[in-house]
């Protein structure tokens, strides 16, 4: 039922059950949350390597659950229920665990992790949890829950043991619905494309690429996350995964996915060295709320400037289909800071005469001034400070002239160009 091979979970709850008690900073339900996802990021290397999704949003009234529940539950490979009378009682519950049991693509209700909250008789719970081994956060004594998060003087280490236990768990049976993929002597007859593991910001467009790929027949590799916990374990795998494919893509923003247990540069620019190092066709994209300022990690800063293409997924998507085109093959490059002047855009300066060939959109006013200095030996462009008066003499009139389109008798003309002063 996943057809990206990130692991995506989904936790449903009752709003209820995460009221805040006494003692506590948040309710219970994102306590546990809150530190399930920190063992998660240690079964699963880094949180880049998994998707968590929980709904903070209290429905109320006779509102619907709305597409993006629906959306992320279809993606689930894993549902986490916190098992409560009021969860019984809810109909979005409900709803949510009803939807995800009716999409399963086999019907392995051992997906469905059932967190128990409050000790629930087995004939009152669904047909899809009856028979499913509970976790239990409840002391079956007084039948209270433990007080995640609280200031308890009764501390068991326990039950943050249990929730270990349920990292666990999950990271095994996402191997089991995802095994590694060790058939060797068996290669696909697709062309495999290399889709860069991503920043958690990142997954939804992560998906919709790997989508537009396979919908367009080509295998997407890597078919399972990298758990690797270094640099080096982690660039090996890379460069084997690298290896049959004809393109990397990778999608950026101004997080570098920094790396758990050694002190290396962020995993994007590790698995961008990778590829250039490989001599693979590279493709880079990053939206444009890029925050410039937070970013300390220089060369994830030179990625995202000098490498990475600017423009909406759309666009990205074309120009994927253009590389991947046979007449149109993308060309590898190396990763090296592109010197100011021969960047396409000049920034707040004005494009000069040798930039004519990257000066773009005012053909029409050359040619108009072009056509008043036949009838004019004189002529003032006006404009105010910024609009481009400068790039159109120096980037756009200059360079015809000198190309004879003034007049074809005269093969050479003196420019002289002056900035008035107190003394001109």
């Amino acid at each position: 039922m996943l057809d990206y091979k990130i692991p995506s979970f989904f936790v449903s709850y009752c709003h209820r059950n995460n009221e805040r008690k006494p003692g506590q900073t948040a309710g219970w339900v994102t306590n546990f949350v809150n530190t399930l996802k920190i063992d998660l990021g240690e079964k699963f290397a880094k949180h880049e390597n998994y998707h968590l999704f929980i709904d903070e949003n209290e429905i109320k009234g006779n509102n619907q659950i709305d597409d993006k529940i629906f959306n992320e539950l279809k993606n689930t490979d894993l549902l986490i229920i916190i098992l409560t009378n009021a969860f019984l009682e809810s109909q979005y519950c409900q709803e949510e665990l009803n939807f995800f049991v009716k999409n399963m693509k086999t019907q392995d209700f051992e997906r469905i992790f059932v967190v128990e909250k409050e000790i629930i008789k087995e004939n009152k719970k669904p047909n899809s949890i009856k028979n499913l081994k509970g976790f239990r956060f409840i002391n079956a004594e007084n039948n209270k829950d433990r007080l995640l998060g609280g200031n308890d003087n009764n501390f068991e280490q326990g039950w943050y043991d249990q929730i270990l236990t349920i990292a666990e768990t999950m990271k095994n049976k996402i191997l089991q619905i995802h095994p590694p993929n060790n058939n060797k002597g068996i290669e696909s007859s697709k062309n495999k494309v290399y889709l860069a593991q991503v920043t958690e910001d990142l997954h939804e467009k992560y998906r919709d690429l790997k989508n537009f790929l396979e919908d367009n027949g080509y295998q997407v590799v890597p078919e399972s996350p990298i758990f690797e916990e270094t640099a080096d374990a982690y660039a090996e795998k890379v460069n084997k995964d690298l290896d049959p494919c004809i393109l990397f893509i990778q999608v950026l923003s101004d997080l570098n996915g920094k790396w758990l247990y050694d002190n290396t540069p962020g995993f994007c620019v590790l698995q961008y060295q990778c590829a250039v190092e490989s001599n693979k066709p590279v493709l880079v994209w990053r939206g444009n709320n890029i925050k410039w300022s937070q970013i300390n990690d220089n060369t994830h800063k030179d990625l995202l400037r000098y490498v990475a293409v600017h423009s909406s997924i759309g666009d990205f998507k074309k120009q994927i289909t253009r590389h991947l085109t046979p007449q149109n093959k993308i060309q590898t490059h190396e990763f090296k800071i592109i010197p100011e002047e021969l960047l396409p855009y000049p920034g707040l300066r004005h494009f000069d005469r040798n930039e004519n060939k990257i000066f773009f959109g005012c053909d029409e006013q050359v040619k108009k001034l072009l056509d008043k200095l036949k009838e004019h030996r004189f002529i003032a462009v006006v404009g105010p400070s910024g609009s481009g008066k400068s790039s159109l003499v120096r980037a756009g009139l200059i360079p015809y002239i000198e190309q004879n389109h003034l007049n074809p008798n005269i093969c050479f003309w003196r420019i002289a160009i002056m900035q008035p002063n107190i003394s001109p």
